[in-house]
């Protein structure tokens, strides 16, 4: 095989790889556009999902931060009004299966082969185990779609995105999808998929199930 035969070679190899990481990036990160005027944001359905105080969620979420990146399968994340426990697997945290649980005010990170480490400062826990901070007191409101009480915030909805603003966080809903409410009333309508960016930070969450 000649010289020029084999760079040619290598150049097919590279393309075939770089499509191949492309399509998986795009199978795992897919987005589309909500409707023009979301149905999330209504009065009605910010009260509905105001009163969901016991739901569980599995799906997927991506960490970027810089040029360092993370993923991981959401296994189970149950949320109990205040209490959560989010069951993780792959490289988030560079620990494999994970174990996060507690309430806003207190944290226990629980991983294979590792010592539980626990506290009563559950960001800077967070920030410690990440190298960079996660929104654990706000992301329970803002996976339903509302924001949490007590920060300010404002809405930003045009025809191709709808974003929360607070703490410093964007949240871009970019898709939502119905699910049936209590009897008699118009159905709930959830975030499936999410981007959260404050600074360098991205975190990406695509819900696939949600159960209530």
């Amino acid at each position: 095989m000649s010289w020029t035969d084999c760079a040619c070679l290598v150049v097919r190899v590279r393309t075939l790889l770089l499509s191949v990481a492309l399509l998986s990036g795009c199978s795992v990160f897919e987005t589309a556009p909500p409707p023009a005027h979301s149905p999330m944001l209504t009065a009605a359905n910010q009260v509905l999902a105001q009163r969901l105080s016991h739901w569980t969620i599995r799906g997927k979420i991506g960490l970027t931060h810089g040029v360092e990146k993370y993923s991981a399968a959401i296994n189970q994340w149950e949320q109990n009004d205040r209490s959560f426990d989010i069951q993780l697997s792959s490289t988030l945290l560079g620990m494999g299966a994970t174990r996060l649980s507690g309430t806003p005010e207190q944290l226990s990170i629980l991983s294979a082969g590792e010592p539980e480490r626990v506290s009563d400062n559950p960001e800077a826990l967070l920030e410690a185990a990440l190298g960079w901070p996660l929104p654990i007191r706000e992301v329970s409101y803002w996976l339903r779609g509302i924001p949490a009480p007590g920060p300010a915030y404002e809405w930003e909805s045009t025809s191709n995105e709808t974003v929360l603003l607070q703490s410093g966080w964007a949240i871009q809903y970019q898709r939502v999808t119905a699910r049936p409410a209590s009897e008699g009333t118009s159905p709930l309508w959830l975030p499936e998929k999410m981007t959260l960016t404050r600074d360098k930070t991205r975190i990406r969450l695509i819900i696939s199930e949600w159960n209530l």
